[in-house]
C-alpha cells in the first residue's frame, strides 16, 4: 500500500482529514506525516464522534479547524473560508518528486 507521501501533493491551502478511518491511518497520525512535507498545511479535522479528545482540542493537535459530520457544503464552505483567512500568505510547497 502506497504511503501518504506517495499519495500527496501539496497545491493547496487547506486540507480535510477525518479523525476516523476504520483500518486505516487516523486523522492525527495524517496531520503528522502532512506537516512532515509542509509545514504550512491548514487542516481541518472532521468526525462524526464529537467526544474525542482530539476533536475537542483540535488547536493542541495542529488541527486549524473541526467540522462534525454529516456536514453539508454551506457549512464546510464556512470552516474552509475561516482556516485560509487565518492562514499566513506563502507560496504553496510542492513535493519535489512531482513535476509541477
Amino acid at each position: 500500500m502506497p504511503s501518504i507521501t506517495d499519495l500527496f501533493f501539496i497545491s493547496t491551502q487547506w486540507s480535510l482529514i477525518s479523525l476516523i478511518v476504520p483500518g486505516g491511518m487516523g486523522g492525527k497520525e495524517v496531520l503528522e506525516k502532512l506537516l512532515e512535507i509542509s509545514p504550512d498545511v491548514q487542516a481541518i479535522v472532521s468526525s462524526g464522534y464529537s467526544n474525542d479528545p482530539i476533536f475537542s482540542d483540535f488547536k493542541r493537535y495542529g488541527f486549524k479547524g473541526v467540522i462534525a459530520k454529516p456536514f453539508d457544503l454551506e457549512g464546510l464552505s464556512e470552516r474552509v473560508s475561516k482556516v485560509i483567512k487565518m492562514a499566513p500568505l506563502s507560496t504553496p510547497s510542492f513535493d519535489p518528486r512531482f513535476d509541477r
